[in-house]
């Protein structure tokens, strides 16, 4: 608790003696966490991790430890996993590993392949945007039959060019004008 200070931080989801220091890996048990959080009752005789997108400590399921040397009870804290270092192992193998990835500048590692994946999803969802744009701005400017659009197009149009939009008594008076004159005859037989 003397680590991160646990019992300083002021937080409204669990008691203060509740609200302890852990040391745990992640859910793909690659990397170490250190965080305060509220103690949790491990059940199953699993090891714990710290599941960094949600914020909370579950058990993991494919991290028994009651084979380990010195096994887990059934039930016991969340804080107390220091007591089965093996829960440790596979992080601690991975983070060596990882280590010598990152100075051979391999993607493998965890971390690096989550910021790729990231980046080629945003990249994906601004090309996306940028197509629904364009889409749209085509929609609107296109040749149609409507004045209402006619007349936006022409006012986006005019203050492109700087001049002032016309109204729509000055735009039907100039569709008029460039008419041609057009006469019926009646004949009165």
């Amino acid at each position: 608790m003397e680590l991160k200070k646990c019992n300083f931080i002021i937080q409204n989801c669990t008691t203060l003696d509740n609200f302890e220091y852990h040391c745990l890996t992640n859910k793909f048990q690659h990397i170490f966490v250190e965080v305060c959080a509220p103690n949790k009752m491990i059940v199953g005789q699993n090891c714990p991790y710290y599941d960094v997108q949600h914020n909370s400590i579950n058990y993991n399921l494919n991290q028994p430890c009651k084979e380990h040397i010195k096994s887990c009870p059934s039930v016991y804290t969340s804080s107390s996993v220091y007591l089965y270092q093996e829960c440790y192992n596979e992080a601690r193998n991975s983070k060596a590993h990882s280590n010598d990835n990152l100075r051979n500048g391999d993607s493998s590692v965890p971390g690096k392949q989550y910021f790729l994946q990231l980046q080629i999803k945003i990249s994906w969802i601004l090309a996306i945007l940028f197509t629904l744009f364009m889409v749209v701005l085509i929609y609107i400017c296109w040749p149609k039959k409507s004045s209402r659009l006619k007349q936006m197009c022409n006012a986006i149009q005019q203050r492109m060019l700087g001049k002032s939009p016309l109204t729509h008594d000055e735009e039907s008076e100039e569709l008029n004008a460039n008419q041609p004159e057009t006469t019926t005859e009646v004949s009165t037989d």
